[in-house]
C-alpha cells in the first residue's frame, strides 16, 4: 500500500509547477490521477491550480501587451480581433447555402416504419427512444 501525501506536499509541487498536474507529481513521485482527484476533492489546492493558471494568463497578456507595443503584425491582429472586436475589429463570415445546380434545397424526411426498416436492413439495432 501507498504511503498518504499531505495537501501542504501537493500544494507546494503545485506552486512549484505551476498548476501543471504531470510536472506535480512528478515532483511527489505519484501519479497525476493521485494528485487531479485530490485537487478535485481540496478546494484550497482547485483553488491554488486556479490562481496559477490566472497567473499564466497574466504572463500571456503581458507578453502581448510587449508584442503590440513592438509592432508584431501577428499581435496587433490578435488583439484587435478579441478586445477590439467592441470596435468592428472581428471577421464576419456569410455562407449561403443552396441546393444541386444553385437551386432550393430540398429536404426528405422519413416516416419511423421507413427508418426502422432501412436500420434493420444495416442491422443496426433500433435505439430505444424510450430510455
Amino acid at each position: 500500500m501507498g504511503h498518504t501525501i499531505s495537501n501542504e506536499k501537493i500544494a507546494e509541487a503545485l506552486k512549484i509547477s505551476h498548476g501543471n498536474f504531470r510536472q506535480a507529481a512528478e515532483l511527489l513521485g505519484c501519479s497525476r490521477q493521485t494528485v487531479w482527484k485530490r485537487v478535485n476533492q481540496v478546494e484550497e489546492l482547485a483553488q491554488i491550480v486556479h490562481d496559477e493558471r490566472e497567473g499564466l494568463k497574466d504572463i500571456a497578456e503581458d507578453a502581448l501587451y510587449t508584442a503590440v507595443e513592438n509592432g508584431e503584425p501577428w499581435a496587433i491582429q490578435f488583439c484587435l480581433k478579441g478586445v477590439g472586436k467592441d470596435r468592428g475589429h472581428n471577421e464576419k463570415i456569410q455562407q449561403e447555402v443552396t441546393g444541386a445546380g444553385g437551386g432550393a434545397i430540398r429536404i426528405t424526411t422519413l416516416s419511423d416504419e421507413r427508418l426502422a426498416e432501412l436500420l434493420m436492413k444495416s442491422r443496426k439495432p433500433i435505439p430505444d427512444v424510450n430510455n
